[in-house]
This record gives C-alpha cells, structure tokens and sequence, in this order.
C-alpha cells in the first residue's frame, strides 16, 4: 500500500517455508529480483493470525549511455580516411528508449561507404535502421531497415541515388529500446574524402551524439574529433622547383677552361 505495507489474508498451511518477490516497481524504480523467504509455525496448530516482517529495498533506475569516437589528427585535402565509432552503450541498470545515435559530418568531407559494425542487448527486436540527410534535403530519410545486430553490413552512397552535388550530411542509427549492457561488438567504421581547396590547418570538426529516454526524461552525451588540414611546403620557384643553373669557370692545369654547372 501506499505506507509501505502488504496485507493480505491467506490458508497458507504452517510448517512451511515460503518466499515473496516483488513483481512491479513504481515509475522510476526497478524490479527487485531479491527473494525473501519466511515460515508460517503455529505451536498448538490453531488457525489464527500470524506477522511476518519484510524489507525490499527500492532501488531506483539509474540512466547511463556512452558514446566516443576516434579520427586521425592530420590529413591532407583530397585525402580518405576513417572515422571510426569507439563507443556506443548502454551502462546504466536499466532499459531505454528511442536510443538513437546522430553523427554530423564535416561540411569539408563527402562520406562514401558506412560498415555499420555489429551490437549486443536489443530488446525489442533483433535488428535496427539508419536513416540520412543531404546538403539538398534536411529531413532524415530511411537508408536501410531490419539491419542485423549481429551482421557487419556495408552500406555505400550509390545506393541512394543522390543528384549531381548532393552529399550525405549527417546521418542517424535507430536502435529503439535496448538493454541494460548494450554495447558495440564490432565498431562502426566510415570512409569519407577530404574536398579540395581547403587551407592549411582548416579545422574538420566532426559532431556525434547519442539520445535516449527513459519515462518522459530525455538523455544525452555527445563528443567530438578534431582533424587538421596539413598541406606540404610551396616548392621554390625555378626550374622543376630547384635553384636555377649556374656556371662557373674551372682551372684545367692546361690553357683550357672547363666550364662547371650547379643545379
């Protein structure tokens, strides 16, 4: 009841041993998956009426989800890397819902393939989908559905049928309710391009964030990676970017001269 106590009348026979479990908790709270046991004894063996006293402790949800992600800290224009999801979990003591990761690409990179890595602790179904945006149409649109938790699935650009300069800009993993302890098995890897014509040092700043909710209450981590644009040193000017020809007069030992360059 709401003082905290369970009354209740029964038949029960003594001389038993018996146990009690809690089989719902109030919003907020978790299951308690303790068993309490305890015995009816009656001496003279006369119905009557018998307390027995008992303590579950309330052990509130605790909301924990992790996400982290690695790229190289240097490359130069044009040039393709990886970016590469270290982290996506679920590590509180409970379940969430509407887990969904949101990865926000540099507007300087063009993603070309996805590898979308495997995962364990879906609840309610034993698969996922990932959704996209363009520099041409913001709404987030489906890529692909029922992926596989546990297959390692490719997923390449030209399978969207994209206009001429339209590029993926960010893009989204719908995971729906997961379990306490979902994780990664096998990580998320994507191949992206660098564009051209971008500074030295420009700053590629690649965004990510993971949500949930859990009775009402929104939940979110981010993190972010930095890479720098290098570009090698302007060549000096001149012939094939060496010093320009000079010519310089040798002593021969004889009335002749013969005539040194250095390039």
């Amino acid at each position: 009841g709401t003082d905290g106590l369970a009354v209740f009348e029964s038949d029960l026979p003594f001389g038993f041993c018996y146990a009690v479990q809690e089989i719902s908790a109030p919003n907020g709270y978790l299951v308690s998956e303790d068993k309490q046991t305890f015995s009816f004894d009656n001496a003279d063996g006369v119905t009557g009426t018998t307390q027995v006293r008992l303590s579950i402790t309330d052990q509130p949800n605790d909301v924990k989800i992790e996400v982290d992600k690695s790229a190289p800290e240097q490359i130069q224009e044009q040039e393709k890397f990886l970016y590469t999801v270290e982290k996506i979990r679920n590590t509180g003591n409970c379940s969430v819902d509407n887990f969904t990761l949101t990865d926000i690409l540099p507007s300087q990179v063009e993603l070309t393939e996805l590898w979308t890595g495997t995962f364990q602790g879906l609840k309610d179904a034993d698969s996922y989908s990932i959704w996209y945006q363009t520099n041409r149409n913001g709404a987030y649109r489906l890529w692909k559905d029922k992926l596989p938790a546990d297959v390692n699935s490719c997923l390449m650009k030209e399978g969207l049928n994209l206009t001429e300069g339209e590029k993926i800009t960010a893009f989204q993993y719908r995971f729906g309710t997961v379990e306490p302890g979902f994780t990664e098995a096998e990580k998320p890897v994507y191949h992206v391009q660098a564009g051209s014509g971008l500074a030295d040092g420009e700053k590629l700043v690649n965004h990510i964030e993971l949500t949930a909710d859990k009775l009402g209450i929104a939940y979110t981590v981010e993190d972010e990676t930095l890479t720098r644009i290098v570009k090698p040193e302007n060549p000096v000017s001149g012939s094939g970017g060496s010093s320009p020809a000079r010519v310089t007069e040798v002593p021969t030992g004889d009335n002749t001269s013969a005539a040194l360059y250095l390039c």
